[in-house]
């Protein structure tokens, strides 16, 4: 098994991981890093063959909610976010609280 967690919260390909960052995934960076250091769909001969599709669709769901609402995050929610490491899954420790407002 490819350990894909470890690598996409690698300090040596990502600076601060934990952090929120769109810029990393501009040409210029991704030129930078080796390759097979994003892995979201797997690769090579048995990578996902939905792949295009599955991001089209998270594309349109994204800009069709970012349209429509406002989304932020609660009191509730602890900040900074721990996930748990007991499970193979990237899954936080306690709830994420968001606070959703129709535009």
């Amino acid at each position: 098994m490819v350990p894909i967690l470890a690598i996409h919260h690698d300090p040596l390909y990502y600076p601060e991981p934990n952090n929120f960052d769109p810029e990393r995934f501009d040409e210029e960076k991704i030129r930078q890093r080796p390759a097979f250091t994003f892995l979201p769909f797997g690769d090579g001969m048995r990578n996902c063959i939905g792949m295009r599709f599955a991001l089209l669709q998270a594309k349109i769901a994204i800009a069709k909610l970012i349209l429509n609402f406002e989304f932020s995050v609660c009191d509730k929610t602890t900040i900074p976010i721990e996930f748990n490491a007991s499970t193979p899954f990237l899954t936080p420790k306690s709830e994420i609280y968001l606070s959703v407002k129709k535009l």
